[in-house]
């Protein structure tokens, strides 16, 4: 290989997009190749109701730096929103009820709203976990489900831990692998005996008025705008990458679907896992480790209404929904009070349906799966009004499942891939979130530039 062939980023999302800029951004020349006919991924915001509005995520966590550290980079720093609305509420006893304050991740910190959310046996719960003093450790099979269940029962976990954090994952925590999908609750669970008491000593050492999502007003698109705009000389859409083989000298060869044969001396899979798996059969174990990673499905159902229409207390974002009761839905967020700009002359709401135990409702034809979601918001909030706009999004496949044993899948894999040059990257593996992506793309860059150097010819 020459010292001047450039890095071969696989895959136009957030993941892909960062790795490119990482590896631009320290001089290593770079490639990236997305199939689409526009990069961003997931990532995608389009007109709706006369706004922009994001078809999926709508902001990143504030408290995970890497996406703040890249809009400053990028100057989008001055551009950074976060939602006027911060308080949520969670379905319970046929009702909404306010997200005990204060919680993390659904966990309550304070017997009282416990109590008053979900009664005595979950107060005493939290006294009990409290008073602990004998260590209960980590076990390697835990899930978010089993690790809440033992230290805080059946019921706490269901009616909250489990809505909130499987909206964000759209998983079922019962087999989330708590190592792999929980870092914060992980590290409450080995700071000390009481998980409430880490949790709390956590909360404490944060600002509490600090913003807890960053966004842009046009959306999650300005981000993925400003690093094409960077990238325009180095990204090519409408080509994606049919085959990979390692040459003699250490080089990754690339074969394009127009045909197009390049050799590259490392490589970046930001795809999807499932892609990722189909260009690995060199690596038949990482391969097969890759083609395994569960995927669950889910739809996002945008609505616009007259202003004043949708009747909700100021000043809440939204409600989620337990997997145990009569609704489908997931979670609603009220679009207009969460960002202004959005309001005005209409209000808005962002409706998800789909989990690891539902793939039939996120399926269901656009009638039909409408009839369902304005059913749910009739009992939920007295809405009965049929909206003036609708959009339908769906997300096939596209949401990974940490499983238990999913960090040691990718040891497997990546200790066959990466002494090849070959690395991963996305929400596939180390983090769902934007922020998590972001880390993980200019993770793999650095990584590839270190092999590309230790490899190099004098």
């Amino acid at each position: 290989m020459t010292a001047n062939e450039p890095v071969v980023v696989v895959g136009g999302g957030v993941a892909g997009l960062s790795a490119a800029w990482q590896l631009k951004r320290d001089g290593m020349p770079v490639r990236l190749f997305e199939m689409a006919d526009q990069v961003g991924g997931k990532i995608r915001s389009g007109e709706f109701a006369g706004r922009i509005v994001d078809e999926a995520a709508d902001a990143f966590l504030a408290r995970v730096p890497h996406g703040i550290e890249l809009a400053r980079e990028l100057g989008l720093a001055d551009r950074l929103i976060s939602p006027a609305a911060r308080k949520a509420q969670v379905w319970t006893n046929a009702r909404l009820a306010p997200l005990p304050e204060p919680h993390v991740l659904g966990i309550p910190l304070e017997r009282g709203p416990a109590e008053a959310l979900l009664g005595v046996e979950a107060a005493d719960a939290l006294e009990r976990d409290l008073a602990r003093t004998e260590p209960d450790p980590v076990r390697p099979g835990d899930t978010i489900g089993s690790l809440v269940r033992r230290r805080l029962g059946d019921h706490i976990h269901e009616a909250l831990v489990d809505p909130l954090i499987g909206a964000i994952n759209a998983g079922d925590t019962d087999t989330l692998a708590l190592s792999a999908s929980s870092p914060q609750i992980l590290a409450a669970a080995h700071a000390g005996p009481s998980l409430i008491d880490s949790l709390r000593r956590m909360k404490a050492g944060g600002d509490p008025d600090a913003p807890v999502f960053h966004s842009f007003v046009g959306g999650m698109r300005v981000l993925v705008d400003a690093l094409a705009e960077t990238l325009a000389e180095e990204i090519t859409i409408g080509v994606g990458v049919e085959a990979l083989r390692t040459l003699p000298d250490g080089a990754v060869q690339l074969t394009l679907c127009n045909g197009e044969i390049i050799v590259a001396p490392a490589v970046i899979l930001a795809c999807p896992a499932p892609a990722a798996a189909a260009l690995t059969s060199e690596w038949p174990d990482a391969s097969a480790d890759l083609a395994a990673i569960p995927l669950v499905s889910v739809t996002l159902v945008t609505l616009a209404y007259p202003a004043g229409t949708v009747q909700v207390p100021s000043g809440l974002s939204g409600f989620v929904v337990p997997r145990n009761t009569q609704l489908q839905i997931t979670a609603c967020s009220y679009a207009a009070q969460k960002w202004p700009h959005l309001g005005g002359d209409v209000d808005l709401l962002r409706v998800s349906v789909g989990h690891g135990k539902d793939q039939d409702t996120p399926a269901l034809g656009d009638d039909e799966l409408l009839a369902v979601v304005r059913a749910d918001l009739e009992q939920a909030i007295g809405l009965s009004a049929g909206p003036t706009e609708v959009r339908i999004s769906r997300w096939q496949n596209a949401f990974p499942q940490y499983v238990v044993g999913h960090n040691e899948r990718l040891g497997h894999i990546e200790g066959q891939l990466n002494p090849n040059g070959v690395f991963i990257a996305g929400m596939g593996y180390r983090g769902i979130g934007i922020p998590a992506c972001i880390d993980q793309g200019r993770s793999a860059g650095v990584d590839a530039i270190l092999h590309v150097l230790e490899h190099r010819p004098d």
